[in-house]
Order: structure tokens, then sequence, then C-alpha cells
């Protein structure tokens, strides 16, 4: 879901959001995600390695100021 925070397994453990869902035609549902600090460092995953919970965690949201 956008706006979800998931934190890389190991090491440097980065946290990313996720910016969008994409579903192509005959693919597999698809997330844009991108760095908690630097935003324009993106990333296009599939959201079964994105829920693997080898992969990513899903963090707390952040509480809007």
């Amino acid at each position: 879901m956008p706006g979800t925070r998931l934190e890389k397994i190991g090491p440097p453990g980065r946290v990313w959001i996720v910016v969008r869902l994409v579903d192509g035609i005959g693919q597999m549902p698809h997330a844009v995600i991108a760095s908690e600090v630097d935003r324009d460092d993106t990333r296009l995953l599939s959201q079964s390695v994105l829920t693997d919970k080898s992969c990513y965690r899903k963090l707390a949201s952040l509480k809007p100021d």
C-alpha cells in the first residue's frame, strides 16, 4: 500500500517507502519504492519480494507533524 515504510533486511538496513503500485496485464504485481532519505532513489520490485520477511520488514508509519 502506498505510504508503507519497509526496512531492507541486512546491512545497511535502508528504509524505503512504497510510492505506488503497478499492475501490468499478465504480469505479477509490482511496487515502486523510494528511499526515505533520498526520494529520487527509486526501485521497482515485485510485491512478493516486498512481502518476503527475509528481504524486508514493515515499519510503523511516521506520524505527521
